[in-house]
């Protein structure tokens, strides 16, 4: 990272950190001039958004319509408020290697399109000052921010694909303070360990599955590491995930919630109680409907707004993650709520036919009780037929195991209604998209 830019983004880092000594009040008087700037923003240099609302800007936020990806993407060259920027122009760009960012101003990060439609999202210098920075407050929040006299080994475990915001990110901030080793969760796992032993990283960020995968090997003595920090992104992190991590590294991992739109979204403290980052983010979270639904119950999917968006101004944009907002107060003492541990997506349930040709709804839950105790690593399932096959990743899995986890399913599926029969499969490596997300009907960590 050029002085020009570290300079910045300390001190973006040490604002946003400065608000976690807010009261409530004072971080919902921000929330609300924030909003009101953006949506003044919106309207006066998006055609799209002066026509969704009239010309008006005096109305509240819950009255505003909801925008989809879909809407977005189709719309995008009414939406952006930069007029360089097309969506024809940024396609090409992100065909291109993204060494330097577009015109020379924006950086451009796509989705991985695990909900069925990639986007794309463009970011002005300030605004990927503000993306930089609120990854920093996340590593701060877990203790691992570096200094002029305390370097920090970084091993860094998600993709190496050069449209994800996750490597854009982490070229943006490299550093000689922050020496750092990036894996790509798609390469074969010998490889990545072969490369992690004589790194011996302070601090392991990665997906959650390949969290549980690097565990699984140190225990089978074939990684030897010692992260002091690990923070796990991008996957679900279940409780057994997080327990293995406990107790081969004796460290508590650090949950972070991140959308390539909004980047981090929510993080946890060292209380380890999940704070959504209210100065930049609102997430409302809602029902099909769009109604609000009440503390401690699961949402269906989420409105982001990004408060400090001025390029592709993002106002009650639907998510489909299932998040649920928890009534618990932190003794951090920081003013943003807290979320309970991340659900899932909504595509991720399967939906399968009963006896009687009704749809049931199967949650990733239902294979995690079963699979989650085991020492393996990531599972899938895929549909064949009237067959569900699993395939868990991991070795050395007897087979009298493997039927008595065949048997646990079956009966979990028969006290749904459901007669499918469920053929596990151990021992490969389950398949990953481009952004090294693992995919197929269901999946999990």
């Amino acid at each position: 990272m050029k002085l020009r830019q570290l300079l910045p983004l300390l001190h973006h880092r040490e604002v946003l950190i400065s608000r976690d000594r807010w009261s409530r009040e004072a971080l919902l008087d921000h929330q609300k001039q924030a909003l009101q700037h953006l949506i003044e923003h919106a309207v006066n240099h998006s055609p799209y958004y002066r026509h969704l609302y009239g010309g008006r800007t005096d109305l509240p936020l819950e009255a505003l319509p909801v925008i989809t990806k879909k809407e977005l993407m189709e719309h995008f060259d009414q939406v952006v408020t930069d007029t360089r920027l097309t969506r024809a122009e940024l396609e090409r760009h992100l065909q291109g290697d993204l060494k330097s960012p577009h015109l020379g101003t924006h950086q451009v990060c796509m989705t991985s399109g695990t909900s069925g439609l990639r986007g794309i999202f463009p970011f002005n210098e300030a605004e990927w000052l503000m993306v930089m920075a609120s990854y920093a407050r996340a590593y701060s929040w877990a203790g691992a921010t570096p200094t002029l006299f305390r370097h920090i080994k970084m091993a860094v475990g998600s993709t190496t694909t050069r449209w994800h915001q996750s490597l854009q990110v982490g070229e943006t901030a490299h550093s000689p303070f922050v020496p750092t080793l990036r894996l790509d969760v798609t390469d074969p796992l010998v490889e990545n360990v072969v490369k992690l032993n004589p790194f011996q990283p302070d601090v392991l960020v990665a997906y959650s599955s390949m969290g549980r995968q690097l565990a699984l090997e140190q225990q089978k003595h074939r990684l030897d590491i010692h992260p002091k920090v690990v923070m796990l992104a991008s996957e679900v992190l279940t409780d057994s995930t997080r327990k293995l991590i406990e107790d081969t590294w004796g460290v508590t991992p650090f949950n972070v919630y991140g959308l390539t739109e909004g980047a981090t979204v929510a993080a946890e403290c060292p209380h380890h109680r999940l704070h959504v980052f209210e100065d930049l983010v609102i997430a409302e979270v809602v029902d099909e409907q769009n109604r609000p639904v009440p503390v401690g119950e699961v949402g269906s999917k989420v409105l982001l707004t990004v408060l400090f968006g001025r390029t592709l101004p993002l106002i009650r944009y639907e998510v489909t993650d299932r998040l649920v907002e928890s009534e618990e107060t932190c003794p951090c003492g920081m003013p943003y709520r807290t979320l309970r541990p991340i659900e899932g997506r909504k595509e991720n349930p399967l939906r399968l036919q009963d006896r009687a040709g009704r749809w049931v709804e199967v949650h990733p839950n239902l294979f995690e009780d079963v699979l989650g105790p085991l020492p393996v690593g990531p599972w899938q399932v895929g549909v064949q037929g009237r067959v569900l096959h699993v395939h868990v990743s991991g070795d050395g899995v007897p087979d009298v195991q493997r039927q008595a986890v065949q048997h646990r399913l079956q009966k979990a599926l028969q006290q749904l209604g459901l007669d499918q029969q469920v053929q596990v499969h151990f021992g490969r490596e389950v398949k990953r998209g481009l952004s090294g997300k693992p995919m197929g009907n269901l999946v999990g960590p």
